[in-house]
This record gives C-alpha cells, sequence and structure tokens, in this order.
C-alpha cells in the first residue's frame, strides 16, 4: 500500500465512496485535500501521469462529488486528464499505485474500472454530446439525476463542443457545463476563445466592485449575508455593463461565473445555484494548474504529463536524441532551405519536437489549439495555395480527421506532409492513445504514400526526399529514441523502399522463413532471426524491414520472398486493413503466377487483432502481443515445424 495511505493523519483511508465526504467540516476539507495532492504527486512521480491538470482539479472534484451524488448524478470528464482526484475519491484509493502499470487502473476515466466513470475519456471534445444524451435519457425516464460535463478552456475551442452547444439550447435538462479555465491545455491556450475567456476573468472594474459590495454586505449583522446571496441578478446585470454578454449568454445558456475553482466553499455555493436553474447552465471556474506543487505551478506545460521523477528535485530535462526532436532539427534545417515549408501543430509544439522551429520560423509555424480537423483543411489550404506544410501529430489524434484527409487534402491533390508521432503501441495512456491504426485508416486514401522509418538517418533521408518531391505523404515514427542493433548487414532494394537481411541464408538460395516487418519492432525481428538461427543450425531467416510501408510493390518484393517455405509479416499495428494484409494481397498472387500452387509460403500474419490494447509499459504491451524476441523465436519455431511435419 502507498505511503499516503500509510500515514495516520491520512483523511483519504476513512472514504470509502464519495459520499463520505460531504458531512466533512471545512477543515477537514482542507486536509483532504492535501491528502490527495500528496498522493497525486506520489503516484506520478513513481508511475508516470498527467500531473500539473490534475492537481489544479483538486479541489473542484471535492465540491462536485460534496454538490452532486454520483454514480446516480454523471460526471463527465473531457479529455480525462483531469480525473485522478475522482478517482481516489471513488473506491481506488487502495489501488492508486498501480496507475497506468499494465493490469493496473487507467489513467484516464473508465467504465471498465468504476460505475462512477461514465464514459471513456481520452480525445477532447466528446463530453458535451455524450453528456447531452445521457442527460436526455435521464429526462425520458423522469429521473432526478444531474449530468455535471467538466471541460478545461483549450478543450472548448474543439468544434464539437461548440455542434454540442449549439444542442445545447432550449432543452429543460438537469446538466452543468463546468468550464475549468487554468489558461492552458498542454501548451498555452491561442485562439479567439482564448481571448474572450480571458477577458472574462481580469476585469478589474468587475471584480473590484464584486470584492468591494461583498465586503460591504459581509459587515451587515444578521440579514447582510441573505443580501448578499439575493444581489447575484443586480452583480450579473453590472457585469453585462462592464464587461459585456459571454459567449454562452449570447447562445443562449445561463451563466455563472467566474469563481474560484480552488475554493471548495465558494464553488460549492455556485454549483447549488446552478442546479436550481431550470435549463442547462454553465459554471466558469479559474483554477490554477499545477496547484500546490511548486514547479508544476511556474513551469505546467513541462508537468502536463511526466515520466517518473523525484518529487524533492523536481522534472529534470533529458538532452537525448528521439524521434520527436530529430523530427525538429530536420524542419529546421530544411526550412533553412526552403522558404515555403511551415509546420502546424494542434497544441502539441513541445511534444511533436517543434519548439525550436518556432522561435526561429515564428511566421511559418502555426499552433492552432485542440483542432485537428481544422489543422489539416488549413494545411490543405496551405498546399494548393503553393506552400509546404508539414502536420505534426501524434497517431491517435490523426484519426479524428479521416474525412479532413480524404476531401480536404488527398481529393484538392495538395502537398500535405503528416509528421505521425507516438505511432504504434504506446505506453501508459492506454486504450484511448495507442497508435496502431494510422496504416490501416490512411492506406484507404488515393494517393497517399506511408513511410515507417526505424532510424533517425532513414528518417532523414525521408522527409528531404518527401520535401523534394512535393508529394501527400505519411511519415510515422514512435515516441523516444531509436533502437539499436546491427543495421550494416542490411541492404537497400533499389528504389531504396525496403532494406533485406539474411541470417544463415546461403548465396543463391532462399531463406526458410522470410519476416516483413517495419518500425520499432524490426529491432524485435532482427534479435529473433539471430536467436532462431543459432538454436536452430541448417535453417534460415531472411529479415526484410520495409521503409515505405504503403504502398507496397509486390514484384520489387518478388525476388526476396520467391521460395521460401514461410512468409512471416509482423506488424506493430492493427490487423484488420493493415499493412500485412496489403502485402500478402500483392505478393501471393504474383507467387502463385510463378510456381506451383503447392509450393506457396505458408502465411503468418502477426499484428495486434482486432481489440483495444490497454496501459502498461512498452515492454509489458511487446509481450501482450506477442512481439518479444524470445516470443518471435518460439512462433517462427512453431511455423516452420508445422511445414515440415506436413511436408514429411
Amino acid at each position: 500500500m502507498s505511503d499516503f495511505l500509510d500515514n495516520k493523519s491520512s483523511i483519504l483511508k476513512e472514504i470509502k465512496n464519495p459520499g463520505d465526504i460531504k458531512n466533512m467540516s471545512e477543515r477537514e476539507l482542507l486536509g483532504l485535500a492535501e491528502n490527495l495532492r500528496e498522493a497525486i504527486i506520489e503516484t506520478t512521480s513513481k508511475n508516470g501521469g498527467h500531473l500539473a491538470s490534475n492537481l489544479g482539479m483538486i479541489e473542484a472534484t471535492i465540491a462536485l462529488h460534496r454538490v452532486f451524488s454520483s454514480p446516480h448524478d454523471s460526471i463527465i470528464f473531457d479529455v480525462g486528464h483531469q480525473c485522478y482526484a475522482h478517482k481516489l475519491l471513488t473506491g481506488r484509493c487502495e489501488s492508486f499505485d498501480s496507475l497506468r502499470s499494465f493490469g493496473g487502473i487507467s489513467g484516464f476515466t473508465s467504465p471498465d474500472e468504476s460505475e462512477h466513470d461514465r464514459f471513456f475519456a481520452g480525445h477532447c471534445g466528446a463530453s458535451l454530446s455524450a453528456a447531452l444524451g445521457i442527460a436526455e435519457r435521464n429526462r425520458m425516464l423522469g429521473s432526478d439525476a444531474f449530468v455535471v460535463v467538466v471541460i478545461g478552456d483549450a478543450s472548448f475551442s474543439n468544434g464539437m463542443v461548440f455542434e454540442a452547444m449549439n444542442n445545447c439550447i432550449g432543452r429543460k435538462l438537469n446538466l452543468i457545463i463546468l468550464l475549468n479555465d487554468n489558461k492552458m491545455s498542454i501548451s498555452k491556450t491561442v485562439g479567439g476563445l482564448s481571448s474572450h475567456l480571458s477577458k472574462m476573468r481580469t476585469s478589474k472594474h468587475y471584480f473590484a466592485f464584486k470584492h468591494s459590495v461583498k465586503r460591504f454586505l459581509g459587515r451587515i449583522p444578521v440579514v447582510g449575508e441573505r443580501i448578499r446571496r439575493h444581489t447575484r441578478g443586480a452583480k450579473d446585470r453590472i457585469r453585462r455593463a462592464l464587461i459585456g454578454d459571454s459567449i454562452f449568454e449570447c447562445m443562449g445558456l445561463d451563466y455563472l461565473g467566474p469563481v474560484d475553482g480552488n475554493d471548495i466553499i465558494k464553488l460549492e455555493s455556485v454549483l447549488n445555484e446552478a442546479k436550481t436553474k431550470k435549463q442547462i447552465c454553465v459554471v466558469h471556474m479559474i483554477t490554477k494548474k499545477g496547484k500546490g506543487y511548486y514547479p508544476a505551478e511556474a513551469e505546467p506545460e513541462r508537468y502536463h504529463s511526466v515520466a517518473p521523477f523525484d518529487p524533492a528535485v523536481g522534472v529534470l530535462t533529458k538532452e537525448s536524441k528521439t524521434f520527436s526532436s530529430v523530427f525538429g532539427d530536420i524542419m529546421c534545417e530544411c526550412a533553412e532551405r526552403d522558404e515555403k515549408l511551415c509546420a502546424i501543430t494542434a497544441a502539441m509544439c513541445v511534444g511533436t519536437g517543434l519548439d525550436n522551429f518556432i522561435n526561429k520560423y515564428k511566421d511559418r509555424f502555426f499552433d492552432v489549439g485542440i483542432e485537428e480537423e481544422h489543422a489539416v483543411a488549413f494545411a490543405g489550404g496551405l498546399g494548393v495555395s503553393g506552400m509546404h506544410p508539414v502536420f505534426a501529430v501524434y497517431s491517435t489524434f490523426l484519426q479524428r480527421t479521416y474525412d479532413q484527409i480524404f476531401h480536404d487534402v488527398a481529393l484538392q491533390s495538395s502537398p500535405v506532409i503528416f509528421a505521425i508521432d507516438r505511432a504504434g503501441l504506446v505506453a501508459g495512456d492506454g486504450k484511448t492513445h495507442q497508435g496502431l491504426y494510422d496504416c490501416s485508416l490512411l492506406s484507404s486514401i488515393p494517393g497517399m504514400e506511408i513511410y515507417s522509418p526505424d532510424s533517425y538517418d532513414e528518417m532523414k533521408k525521408v522527409f528531404e526526399n518527401l520535401f523534394e518531391r512535393g508529394v501527400m505523404a505519411a511519415v510515422r515514427y514512435p515516441r523516444g529514441e531509436e533502437q539499436s542493433y546491427d543495421r550494416s548487414v542490411y541492404s537497400y532494394c533499389e528504389d531504396g523502399s525496403f532494406a533485406a537481411a539474411d541470417y544463415g541464408v546461403k548465396k543463391g538460395s532462399s531463406a526458410d522463413i522470410t519476416v516483413i516487418t517495419y518500425g520499432r519492432v524490426s529491432f524485435e525481428a532482427a534479435a529473433a532471426a539471430v536467436s532462431f538461427c543459432n538454436g536452430n543450425p541448417g535453417f534460415s531467416v531472411r529479415v526484410i524491414r520495409l521503409c515505405r510501408v504503403y504502398p507496397a510493390d509486390g514484384r520489387t518484393l518478388l525476388p526476396y520472398v520467391e521460395g521460401t517455405r514461410v512468409l512471416y509479416l509482423l506488424e506493430e499495428g492493427i490487423k484488420s486493413g493493415g499493412i500485412a494484409e496489403k502485402i500478402t494481397a500483392a505478393v501471393l498472387p504474383l507467387l502463385s503466377d510463378m510456381q506451383d500452387c503447392e509450393r506457396l509460403p505458408h502465411v503468418v500474419i502477426h499484428a495486434v487483432e482486432n481489440r483495444f490494447i490497454s496501459h502498461g509499459s512498452i515492454e509489458s504491451l511487446y509481450e501482450e502481443c506477442g512481439f518479444t524476441s524470445e516470443q518471435l523465436v518460439k512462433r517462427f519455431e512453431d511455423a516452420i515445424f508445422r511445414i515440415s511435419n506436413l511436408m514429411n
């Protein structure tokens, strides 16, 4: 059990469900907030996770669970970066130290874990639509249950939120939108909505008036507090005169705030008032990202998502190369030669390695906020106007842009390059963040080229070639560093689309097993080939490592696979519609035209079956999927000896 529960003064260990905090005194609530803060810092420092955003939501989460009764009332978190305190208060305190670990609890809300998590969260923008659906069902059932949706100010700019708000107007539902305004997404928030909220939260005239009225009424004995409670209507009218209507009021929604979201009692009061409204209401609260842990308060962007660290020291900057940093270097080098090269990101400047690019080429850098669909169409417009746009995005977030890629890039013949970070399996974040689907999705787009470089050198050559050619393409690469193994044994084919290495293959002979793979898992394939040949003398393996994974050129591959006994396609991606299936479809007909059908190779497609992959370390996820070199050796042996037995 974690140290925060062993602490005798911990109030947390007494809480079995959120109802246990409803009768706590203000002093006990402050102690509870500190216990939650301690638990979150301790666990994220060991396991990694989203730290700054969760620290800022602690007091607000306490207020939510005192005003509402989960699971009767539903609390829906947008994205889920702010749900750790919610997990701790809803029966997961003793298992909280397993956060983001294989077999442990998720770093996001998950209905698989608890009835208090009503909806999976991982991508921004969907929460209000989902909440509206739940609230409408409550209305049909005649239920008095409330639905509260917690949305950060950065998520509010997502187009899906505005689509949902457009459908909120005039609906008499028990639905409260709690806007968590901390001035940050992952990077600093940008755009018109950010400016509007900034005006709402910083008007000195209004807040000076508001605080002076509160102080004056607070001094009146007996009736002062009652008068203060009944002056909100007048204060709202004065607020509108000084600041103007909020965007929410202009759309026809009730609006309360801004209120200090790090003050439990004040926020409770406003939430209780919101419950009395007869229609959907927006409560605008201001929170401090990283609250209570000075390093996270000072640098909330750095502490948004952290790897394990020492809380006493803080997060240290690592200087090691990664695919993301190398991509950033390539962009800067190429932008110096190409004045039309520009970069686009969706609130992921640092995460995608573009922090140096923005400093050097500010006029050609565009952070559009958490608006991936807009980013792709925007890139399409830049491309048809003669620019060379590159959209840097995580694989999981590219999923929501399929129609824009199809309609606004491919159909327009716009030369957009998609730099797809966090491709393949991703540690920690789990089901909502796995980068397993991009190849399957993108390979269905006419004209799309897909590359998956295995090394930094290969990555640089790919990008430089694409910039020179001016075509639509996707370059995908994993999080972290390149794998270290002997690449000198690989020889590239004539067009450079793949490289091949022979292990135990005699000159002029075919390999017993031919492995076709790409990306990070190529390391495991190479290690397995060496181990298999050492353990099974007389057998041979050829590993073909694709750099261009799509389109697959069956005729170029043909000489490398002809005569092989086992064709083993290894893919760190989804099986359905994936590259392995496409290569099989491209190569097998050519082989059948050349040789007797009885001599066709036994085909094994080893990819991620059609399921969602949970969270854990890369090592645990590789083992879960059978991708480790030890597991591959066993599969190679099973495949080759099965063929040998059939032949005998």
